[in-house]
C-alpha cells in the first residue's frame, strides 16, 4: 500500500564462488516477473549453484528457458549486481541479511529477524504517519 515499499538489493558474497552467477540469474528471472520464485529456488539449493544448475532452477521457477538464457547472457544482470554491490559497500554493509527501514539499519546482532522485524516496520509506519499529520 501507501505505507510500505520494499526494495530488494542483491549482494552476492565475494567469499561464495557461485553467488555472483546466482544473483545474475535472479535478475534474469526478474525480467519475467519471477524474481521471488527464482530467489527461493536459489536459496533452497545454496550448496548447488554451479552455472550448469541455474537453468534447472529457472524451470522450477516457471521461467521461459530460452528467454532466461538470453536475459542471463545480456549485460543487464551484471550491471544490476555491480550497482547493488557498490551501493551496499557505500552504505557500510557488513553482512547479510542487511535490512534498512526508513534509513535506519535493523541490526540483526541485536534483534531477531523473524520475531522483531514486523514490529519494527509497524513502528516505523506509525512514526512516518505521525510526521505527516
Amino acid at each position: 500500500g501507501d505505507d510500505l515499499r520494499i526494495v530488494h538489493k542483491l549482494y552476492p558474497l565475494r567469499s561464495h564462488p557461485n553467488a555472483d552467477g546466482a544473483a545474475r540469474a535472479a535478475v534474469a528471472a526478474q525480467k519475467q516477473g519471477r524474481f521471488r520464485e527464482m530467489e527461493k529456488a536459489l536459496f533452497d539449493h545454496q550448496g548447488a549453484l554451479q552455472a550448469s544448475e541455474l537453468e534447472g532452477y529457472a524451470l522450477l521457477a516457471g521461467l521461459d528457458l530460452e528467454r532466461f538464457r538470453k536475459d542471463l547472457a545480456s549485460e543487464l544482470p551484471a550491471q544490476v549486481v555491480a550497482r547493488d554491490r557498490d551501493e551496499a559497500d557505500a552504505a557500510g554493509l557488513d553482512g547479510t541479511p542487511f535490512v534498512v527501514v526508513n534509513g535506519r539499519p535493523f541490526d540483526t546482532s541485536l534483534f531477531r529477524l523473524q520475531q522483531d522485524l514486523a514490529p519494527w516496520i509497524a513502528l516505523e509506519i506509525e512514526i512516518a504517519r505521525a510526521k505527516k499529520r
